[in-house]
């Protein structure tokens, strides 16, 4: 679990493009591989979707997945042709498509269908204005259909058992060892790998660089234990691995944009 946890934290998520669309008659296209991520919402109407060789029909009020760099088709079939709305998008933890990290079913049924209709049609919205931040509207609507797929997700799985056990061996580790030195050594003599090779496995995998996360995973304790208890942010600070006040109260404001005593206010 802590593993999707941190590739659903770290993933960065883009719009290409959204629409609500009435599918033509001869609405086709067949054995191709895209660059980005689909979700189809379907209102209403037939077809077929055609993933990994896997064929499958998906109804109104179901939304649909169409992954990135995995060969798939679309088509009509004999009923009335699909209306639906639908967005391409990137969603990326690091170099990786977050969909290659974790596994969903791509067939979902969204139990707030009108809520999900409101989020497509603001994200229509966001992509057609030509200011500064429509991306940044885009972005974070985007972020909810994700969310909103994910919760209807009967089960969110790891495709590559191996990644993921040795990426939760290091992350159990970190959290069970906040308070102690932690070195890039330590962590790549978990899983057997060369430091060097072990940086790129797991900014592969995460996005980010052990030490990085090392270091975010301290800021988030800290946060906590700064929200729940009354200990002195001297203890905190060695607590979460800073020995240094000065350095502690410098990290945490860079990454939460606060002072701990502030934080701790709100």
């Amino acid at each position: 679990m802590h593993y999707i946890d941190n590739c659903l934290e770290e993933c960065n998520v883009s719009v290409v493009t959204a629409s609500l669309t009435q599918c033509a008659g001869n609405w086709q296209e067949l054995n191709y591989v895209p660059s980005y991520n689909k979700f189809y919402y379907i209102v209403k109407g037939e077809g077929e979707l055609t993933v990994a060789g896997q064929a499958y029909h998906p109804t109104a009020g179901q939304l649909f997945l169409m992954p990135a760099g995995v060969l798939q088709s679309y088509r009509t079939t004999d009923g009335p042709p699909y209306y639906k709305y639908w967005c391409h998008f990137q969603a990326k933890v690091g170099s990786r498509n977050l969909f290659d990290l974790i596994q969903t079913p791509l067939c979902v049924t969204v139990s707030d269908s009108d809520r999900l209709m409101g989020l497509f049609e603001s994200l229509i919205d966001a992509m057609s204005r030509e200011t500064y931040t429509s991306r940044l509207y885009a972005r974070g609507i985007a972020m909810e259909i994700l969310a909103a797929y994910l919760d209807a997700a009967a089960a969110v799985t790891c495709p590559n058992g191996d990644v993921a056990e040795k990426l939760s061996a290091v992350i159990e580790y970190v959290n069970m060892h906040l308070s102690e030195e932690i070195t890039l050594e330590t962590l790549a003599s978990l899983v057997h790998f060369h430091p060097n090779y072990f940086i790129r496995f797991f900014k592969q995998n995460l996005g980010v660089s052990p030490m990085q996360y090392v270091s975010r995973a301290r800021i988030e304790h800290a946060k906590l234990l700064l929200k729940t208890t009354d200990r002195k942010i001297a203890d905190i600070a060695a607590l979460t691995g800073f020995h240094d006040l000065f350095y502690f109260s410098q990290r945490f404001k860079e990454q939460t944009g606060f002072s701990p005593t502030d934080f701790r206010k709100l």
